[in-house]
Order: C-alpha cells, then structure tokens, then sequence
C-alpha cells in the first residue's frame, strides 16, 4: 500500500477534503503529546494539543509545500506551550513526570540499599532539569524558543531560522549570545551570585 506523503493531504485539505486532516492528526499525535507533556502540567495536555492541531488546521493555507510539515508543526506546537504559560500569567513550571502509579514501591525502591545509586542519579538528572530550565527563563521568549527548537527539537537552522523569519546569520549569532548567557548565569549561579 502506498503511504501519501504530507504534502498531498494537506493539498487535499486546502481543495475542500478536510477529512483527510485525520490521517495528519493520526501520524503526528505522538510526537505532539510528546512536546507537550515536557513543557504543560498533565491536566492540560489535552486541551493544550487539541489546540495545537487547531491552529494547524485553521493555518494551512500558510504552510509551504515544499518544506518539511514535521518542522513546521514542531514550531506550532512549542510555541502553543509557550502561549499556554503566558495566558496563565505565570512563569513556566517546570514540568516532570513523578512515579504515580505505585507510590509505596517506589518509597521502598529507593530505600533499598543497591537502588541509591539510582536514587542519587535520578536527583541529579532532576537538578540538570531544573537548572536548564531556570537558565532557559533568563532569556528572551525569541531566544528561549530559537534554543528549544535548535537543541530539544533537533530543527536544521535554516528550519528555525523560516520558522522565526530570520536570516540564517541571525539564528547563528542569537544562539551563540543565548548560549554565552546561560554560560555566564551558571558562572553566577557557581560564584553564589543570584542572577534572576
């Protein structure tokens, strides 16, 4: 069986089929949730990707065929996240999962004596989380983005460069000034010097 490619249901989409978007959604929903769950508090992962594939839909007619849906979609949706946190008028939380599921178990794993190795790996792992996403708030809603899309999305340059209009040269040097930034905070942030 032939698989269509992205282009064509989108092009089927924008001639009057809006049904063939089901196959878009079906293909993508994975990678959606995925992006959400890292940046929205669990309650809200639905409703924040059913509007991720709503402004999708309502802008395709924007979407340039010959480019890769997947990057553009990537772009939406990070920026529906960061949207997400600017209507609820409050810094970005931190979002990480918890084992919920057997909570007692958990207790008793980490209690026991050849699961502290884990334990202390797993806090460390939850300090680097923390500390990346403290020094991701210092920075500009742009750069904050540009950074997201580069290094947690693995977007070619040139993508995040049309996805920001931008020139290429200006991702370049906004990265690195990003990327000397966050170096310089956790200098501060070693020095005992609050940078917030």
């Amino acid at each position: 069986m032939q698989t269509i490619n992205d282009s064509d249901i989108i092009q089927q989409v924008l001639d009057g089929d809006i049904d063939q978007f089901e196959q878009l959604i079906a293909k993508y929903e994975k990678r959606v949730f995925s992006m959400v769950a890292k940046r929205i508090p669990p309650q809200d992962h639905g409703v924040v990707a059913q509007d991720i594939f709503l402004n999708i839909f309502r802008s395709l007619d924007k979407f340039a065929l010959e480019r890769p849906f997947e990057n553009w979609l990537t772009i939406i949706a990070i920026r529906n996240c960061h949207d997400y946190w600017r209507r609820h008028g409050r810094k970005q939380q931190l979002v990480m999962e918890t084992p919920q599921a057997k909570p007692v178990a958990w207790f008793e794993m980490v209690e026991a004596v050849n699961a502290l190795a884990e334990f202390k790996n797993e806090i460390a792992q939850r300090d680097k989380i923390e500390l990346v996403d403290k020094l991701l708030r210092q920075l500009k809603p742009d750069d904050r983005l540009m950074i997201e899309l580069i290094y947690f999305e693995d977007l070619p340059l040139q993508a995040v460069a049309d996805a920001m209009a931008w020139k290429l040269s200006k991702v370049k040097v906004r990265a690195m000034r990003a990327r000397k930034r966050m170096r310089q905070n956790i200098v501060s942030l070693l020095n005992g010097k609050s940078y917030e």
